[in-house]
């Protein structure tokens, strides 16, 4: 038995081809974490797991997400995507200060919660 967090990255931005640089280096940077997870797997990232991008009707603002690995804590699983998702969260929020990455919490156990601030 175990408890199921799921982490979910949310990122949005105003510029079209700054977001679609990001969405780029995450299919990349995820689809990685999944072979390095499981060599014999054929889950497509940027069908699975990284949604298109969406756009606002108002304004010309994007948003796309980045479903979490909804393993349970402490499984190899979790540990990976937990190292790989701060480390992808981190680079992208201290590169730019113009958009927005948010990392929701959210399972078992405990109250869902959204992290705003740089990972630790």
């Amino acid at each position: 038995m175990g408890t199921i967090r799921n982490r979910m990255v949310i990122v949005h931005h105003f510029n079209r081809n700054i977001i679609e640089m990001m969405r780029k280096d995450a299919i990349e940077h995820f689809q990685k974490l999944v072979l390095e997870d499981d060599t014999d797997t054929n889950y497509n990232v940027s069908e699975c797991m990284v949604s298109p991008i969406l756009s606002s009707p108002i304004n010309g603002e994007f948003s796309f997400v980045v479903m979490g690995d909804c393993s349970k804590i402490g499984w190899k699983t979790s540990e990976l995507f937990e190292r790989g998702r701060s480390e992808w969260v981190r680079r992208w929020r201290e590169s730019d200060d113009s958009y927005l990455v948010l990392v929701a919490d959210f399972g078992e156990d405990y109250d869902a919660f959204i992290e705003s601030e740089a990972l630790d």
